[in-house]
């Protein structure tokens, strides 16, 4: 245990006064515990076109920590790579990581992951005269009216840019 404590305290994750059994975890230490507590993992699950609808797959692609001020719980919330740039115009870019609430009841207006007659895309949900469909974020591209089903997987909660 010794060469343990001893190994912990050169690398700086603690330290150890003059008392009997005097060991205290480092204030930067005990900050990093801290926040972990105020996380939760998500899996990433692929990527979803920003583009025209392609069918994809899902499967955990791997996994990454955010905070609760994101997701609550990993039970309704997962994470999706987007491809394609037909949301350019609402800040989406290809690349970009978007956390997705599946509980979260979709409102006219909120950019959603939906599947639309079978394939899978991020649009925008639009709500008009009775009718519903998508609606891409870049003049380039067609709104999506869908022929035989529309269904909204999950609200798009938050967008995580790496540089």
């Amino acid at each position: 245990i010794l060469k343990h404590l001893k190994a912990l305290t050169e690398k700086g994750f603690m330290e150890k006064d003059d008392t009997p059994r005097g060991i205290k975890l480092l204030s930067s230490v005990r900050a990093k515990l801290d926040s972990a507590a105020d996380s939760v993992r998500l899996p990433i699950l692929g990527a979803i076109p920003a583009g025209g609808p392609v069918i994809t797959e899902e499967h955990t692609q791997g996994w990454m920590t955010v905070g609760n001020d994101i997701a609550k719980d990993s039970d309704s919330h997962f994470i999706l790579n987007v491809t394609g740039n037909s949301m350019i115009d609402a800040g989406i870019f290809e690349g970009d990581l978007v956390v997705v609430d599946m509980k979260k009841t979709p409102k006219d207006g909120d950019i959603v992951v939906a599947l639309v007659d079978g394939s899978n895309t991020l649009k925008r949900l639009v709500k008009q005269n009775g009718k519903v469909y998508l609606k891409a974020e870049n003049k380039d591209y067609n709104d999506i009216y869908p022929l035989e089903e529309l269904q909204v997987q999950g609200v798009i909660k938050a967008l995580i840019r790496q540089y």
